[in-house]
């Protein structure tokens, strides 16, 4: 009894030391607690008893910066910080912040030292804002830079990490830019600058706005601003344009030299040297041209060069060009009419009558070539030459017919275009042929009729707008507008829509007002293009077509979608840490930032797992993990968009840790402390001399046991049942067989790379008398004290039945001397050989495998055995086991339907027979049965012994 309280307590020790060594304990901290704040005590996590210990708790720093940030008290292990901790100065950028210190206990009075890993998760809070790196900004852009281009630029930063470090830029103000991130695997984000309108120097100069950055903080983000001024730098994107297109100036033949004859301006809408106009005349044009006229450079001023009288000319077209001051510089011409008149010759009279009835002649804008617009009569009270007057029209658009002597017919010469020239201003000259002749200029109005032969345009034909879903019926979308050359009627618009469109949208016929007559929804349709009509009142009437294009923008009322209800992963134990072990996956219907989604895990407070998830959706685990503490992990995942009022959902996780076989079997016994088998010589051949025991911490076929022997010599004395361990003497011993025996034993597990352990065990083989035979001759001395017993008994009743019947003792006496005759026949039989027989006792078959091999046959029909004596006669003899099926070999069979299901063999379970390719011959059949026979023997002779309380001493 003393000797089993050792073992128990030595088996505590050791398991209890087996716990405590190299633990690791973690614990989860919100930075900024302030100076002193309790982290934890390292005993309790640690599991260390350490109100009946003498342990002493010491930080260490050699190797552990970090251990200056804590205090740990010696005596209770209390770990508080000895100054705020800033996770945002500890671990900048970092996803994850692991302080890492470590602790050493150690016991004063067993010297004992323990090492326990301490590892800290910093959680960050929303304690800073987005900081640009300049408050404020300028550059310039070229106006016409194209749309779309995106400018990089150094965008803002946060010291705080994940969700609450910069999320989003955004910029309030009604500008031409849109502010996009751009975010770095080391945290940092760069702002692009994306022009998304036209810029154009000519109509804005310059731009002020501030671009916003928002950090991921709930409800209420964190914003950090800076100040943006651009300046838009002109390009020579604007040609001079003269006030006229062209210029008329009538001159006398005796002007004189230098004289303006008239002044020609231009203007260039854009700046600098862009815009700075300088005058010349063409240099494509007459010689002629050239040397009578010119041009100030600056003014525009045009000037008469040289004197007319000599060679004048009844008319001249001076070509005048506006040039800007740029590289590639910008032209503009004009046309200057310059007409010269005689002084000496009356001038002709010209009288136009206009058929209208109205102070302007009037034509319709279909009217065919040759048709008569006025009529014109000429006039000179000269004679001769003088008087000879001929009349021509400045206007190419129409012409004189001769009518009769100085009468003409003023007619249409090509087709008129109403929304072209609505009127025009048409000059008579009439020239005498006098020397010099004399002209008269006369102008009327020609005012064009309108037509219907124009259909409404759209300005602009594609029209585009956008709307928030969920939008509410009747609101107003945007306004089309057409417009239509013609007049009155003509031009009076009435707007339709597109058949089909009209279901959802309807338009205002007058105004062209587009609404909503439906809640659109952009997850069933994000975008609507139909067209618009335009129909005037003419007749016949005419219509113009435009098109709409309604996007509907995204309102974040879809929660993200997980395509699983449950995800499992396997994952080996001991893998290393930060790899990927499984993915989960989500959308959202949702667009832009309310269908981004960001991944997170879901747990309280004392319940962290140790894995984390991507925004990819990787689940990586954080730690090695160790299947011998848990098994099996459950959490939920929580994907969450990006919304201003996010939406989330959760789905369940399963983490299955599988095994490996990183655990050796460890030896119960025989071990240091117990390592010897007394076995008294005299031990009966077949007795369980001694039980193996072993264990593995590993599961499945990682623990699965077998015990096997180093030393082949060892064989003539001990059978190996490698599966449960058990050790049989097999053969009789005598006093020549006294000695001791040392050899190494072996236990394996079934892992694909097996794990051993080895121990030497001692066999002394020695004269103490076995206890077996003692408990026989206790028995021995009980049965003659019960039959001695039994006897008096017996005799005392025959006495007193002698004195009951003493008056029938003569009758019997001839009775009783027949039987005492006859009893004495049977002791001579008895001496002479002769025995009472007893019935063979039939022992069910039992079938021994000591290696784990595969077989083909099922076991034998099951049978219902005989009731066995509780001992054997004393003439039974065992024979000796036969050793040639009992080699003791390394096993590397993995075969689980051979194994006992327990990692360690409590109970004897013989192994199931053995056949070669299914077929067994009649004298392995019968070596077989002699062997089960013998084992069974065994067994029961071993029970018999168990139940006289003969305990055999290992």
């Amino acid at each position: 009894m003393d000797a089993t309280v050792c073992l128990i307590l030595a088996l505590y020790f050791i398991c209890f030391q087996f716990s405590v060594k190299g633990q690791t304990v973690y614990f989860n901290v919100t930075e900024e607690q302030g100076s002193s704040f309790y982290i934890g005590n390292i005993a309790e996590s640690a599991k260390l008893q350490v109100a009946d210990t003498d342990l002493k708790f010491t930080l260490l720093s050699n190797g552990y910066p970090l251990a200056s940030q804590f205090s740990l008290d010696e005596t209770t292990s209390d770990l508080v910080t000895v100054e705020s901790l800033d996770r945002d100065m500890l671990c900048a950028f970092d996803v994850v912040c692991t302080l890492q210190l470590a602790v050493v206990a150690k016991s004063e009075s067993t010297n004992d030292l323990f090492s326990i890993k301490v590892f800290i998760n910093l959680k960050d809070i929303n304690d800073n804002s987005p900081l640009f790196a300049e408050e404020f900004v300028s550059f310039e852009l070229i106006e016409g830079t194209p749309v779309n281009t995106s400018l990089p630029l150094e965008g803002a930063t946060d010291r705080d990490s994940g969700m609450f470090g910069v999320m989003k830029y955004g910029i309030l103000d009604d500008v031409p830019f849109q502010a996009v991130m751009d975010t770095f695997a080391d945290g940092r984000s760069m702002l692009k600058l994306v022009i998304i309108g036209k810029l154009d120097r000519e109509q804005v100069a310059s731009y002020q706005f501030q671009v916003l950055a928002y950090d991921g903080g709930e409800p209420t983000p964190n914003i950090g601003t800076a100040m943006f001024s651009i300046t838009v730098t002109d390009i020579n994107d604007n040609y001079p344009k003269f006030t006229q297109d062209s210029y008329n100036k009538t001159i006398y033949d005796d002007s004189l030299v230098n004289m303006v004859i008239t002044r020609v301006f231009a203007t260039d809408l854009d700046e600098g040297l862009n815009g700075l106009v300088r005058y010349r005349l063409s240099s494509l044009q007459t010689d002629e041209i050239i040397s009578t006229f010119s041009i100030n450079e600056t003014s525009g001023e045009v000037y008469l060069k040289e004197s007319l009288i000599t060679r004048s000319k009844e008319y001249y077209r001076v070509i005048v060009e506006a040039s800007d001051s740029a590289k590639q510089p910008l032209i503009a011409q004009s046309l200057v009419f310059v007409r010269v008149f005689d002084h000496h010759n009356n001038f002709p009279e010209i009288n136009i009558n206009l058929l209208s009835n109205k102070p302007h002649a009037e034509i319709s804008e279909q009217a065919s070539q040759g048709a008569t617009v006025a009529h014109l009569a000429v006039a000179d009270p000269d004679t001769g030459d003088n008087g000879l007057v001929t009349c021509m029209l400045t206007e190419g658009m129409f012409r004189l017919q001769k009518f009769d002597t100085n009468e003409y017919k003023i007619v249409v010469f090509t087709s008129l275009d109403r929304e072209t020239e609505p009127r025009y201003n048409v000059t008579v000259v009439c020239e005498d042929t006098g020397n010099p002749p004399k002209k008269t200029n006369k102008t009327f109005i020609v005012v064009v009729l309108d037509e219907n032969d124009n259909e409404p345009e759209f300005i602009p034909v594609t029209y585009r707008t956008h709307l928030l879903e969920n939008n509410k019926i009747g609101v107003s979308l945007l306004q089309v507008s057409a417009v239509d050359l013609d007049l009155d009627q003509n031009a009076k618009i009435e707007y339709t829509l597109q058949d089909g469109a009209n279901s959802k949208f309807s338009i205002d016929n007058e105004t062209g007002q587009i609404f909503a007559n439906q809640m659109l929804d952009r997850e069933i349709q994000e975008q609507y293009i139909f067209q618009v009509f335009a129909s005037d009142h003419g007749n016949p009437s005419m219509t113009g077509t435009g098109s709409v294009s309604i996007l509907v923008d995204d309102v974040n009322d879809n929660a993200p979608e997980f395509r699983k209800d449950l995800y499992s992963f396997p994952i080996l134990e001991n893998s290393v840490r930060n790899i990927i072990i499984g993915k989960v996956e989500a959308f959202d219907v949702d667009d832009k930032e309310n269908g981004e989604i960001s991944y997170s895990i879901s747990t309280t407070k004392g319940n962290e797992v140790p894995f984390i998830v991507m925004q990819n959706g990787s689940v990586l685990v954080t730690i090695e993990l160790d299947r011998e503490k848990s098994e099996s992990y459950n959490f939920q995942i929580v994907a969450s968009d990006q919304g201003n009022s996010s939406l989330n959902t959760s789905v369940e996780v399963f983490i299955k840790v599988e095994d490996e076989n990183d655990n050796s079997p460890v030896f119960v016994f025989p071990n240091k402390d117990n390592n010897t088998i007394i076995i008294p010589y005299k031990t009966p051949s077949n007795s369980v001399v001694g039980t193996f025991r072993a264990y593995d911490n590993d599961s499945g076929m990682n623990s699965r046991l077998s015990f096997y022997l180093n030393n082949e010599n060892i064989s003539d004395y001990l059978l190996l049942n490698s599966y449960n361990g058990e050790l049989f003497l097999v053969k009789d011993l005598s006093e020549a067989d006294i000695r001791s025996m040392t050899f190494e034993v072996v236990v394996q597990d079934h892992g694909e790379i097996p794990s051993k352990a080895r121990q030497n065990l001692t066999i002394n083989i020695t004269h103490q008398v076995s206890a077996l035979t003692d408990g026989l001759e206790k028995n021995f001395v009980v049965a003659i004290a019960i039959s001695s017993i039994t006897i008096f008994l017996a005799l005392l009743i025959i006495f007193m039945i002698f004195l009951l019947r003493r008056q029938d003792i003569k009758n019997r006496t001839k009775l009783h001397e027949s039987q005492e005759s006859q009893s004495q026949k049977t002791n001579e039989g008895e001496e002479a050989g002769f025995i009472q027989m007893v019935s063979p006792v039939y022992y069910p078959p039992t079938y021994i495998l000591p290696l784990p091999m595969t077989y083909s046959r099922p076991p034998p029909p099951s049978y219902t055995p005989p009731v066995l004596p509780k001992s054997l006669p004393q003439s039974t003899k065992f024979n000796t086991i036969q050793r040639s099926i009992s080699v003791q070999q390394e096993v590397k069979t993995h075969d689980a339907s051979l194994l006992d299901t327990s990692s360690t063999f409590t109970s004897r379970s013989w192994d199931p027979p053995l056949w070669e390719n299914g077929e067994v011959d009649d004298v392995e059949r019968q070596r077989n049965k002699l062997i089960s026979i013998e084992y069974q023997r065994s067994l029961l002779r071993i029970q018999h012994c168990k139940r006289s309380n003969s305990v055999l001493t290992i």
